[in-house]
């Protein structure tokens, strides 16, 4: 009884050891235990970081899920270091300077900025999208909330898409007249 009481044991323990487990892809890498502890700090740091930028994406576009977030960090990651540094991104030193950066951080706030303008001009345009006629009562009240000088610039871009009485069929262009 107490041999096999040894090879079960033993059995048991060849399924738990970091090269079995590296082998299945349950973990990434293997630790060295003198620099396991440096290793979590500045992975520990990272997801933090990365948590927060996740959360201000979250607020700017509900809709995007955690892999949408993180390819986009990424993207502004090997944008901002150059495709030649792209391999840093699986470094966890790197990537906490980087999000530590002052500069870095006013990018990833500008990019933030106008993911949450995308995401409210699709907003409007679905909401308007649900009732004929709306787009132009929001229009009107939209530019009723607009100062002079926001006025103009609407009306020059309207002038330069060309006049919509021209796209209008004859019998249209009747009734608009009426």
């Amino acid at each position: 009884m107490p041999s096999y009481h040894m090879i079960s044991t033993t059995f048991a323990d060849l399924h738990d050891t970091p090269q079995r487990m590296a082998a299945k892809g349950v973990i990434q890498e293997i630790l060295d235990w003198t620099t396991a502890r440096e290793y979590f700090y500045w992975k520990v740091r990272r997801r933090i970081l990365e948590t927060a930028v996740e959360r201000k994406l979250k607020h700017a576009n509900d809709k995007l899920n955690h892999g949408q977030m993180m390819s986009m960090l990424r993207r502004w990651f090997i944008e901002s270091k150059g495709p030649v540094q792209s391999y840093l991104w699986d470094d966890n030193p790197a990537v906490v300077s980087w999000l530590t950066n002052p500069e870095e951080v006013q990018s990833i706030e500008d990019n933030i900025k106008i993911i949450e303008r995308d995401a409210l001009i699709q907003k409007i345009d679905s909401l308007a999208s649900l009732q004929e006629g709306l787009s132009l009562e929001a229009v009107v009240s939209l530019l009723q909330k607009m100062n002079a000088r926001q006025q103009v610039e609407v009306k020059k871009l309207l002038e330069s898409t060309g006049d919509p009485e021209d796209k209008l069929d004859p019998e249209d262009k009747l009734a608009a007249e009426t």
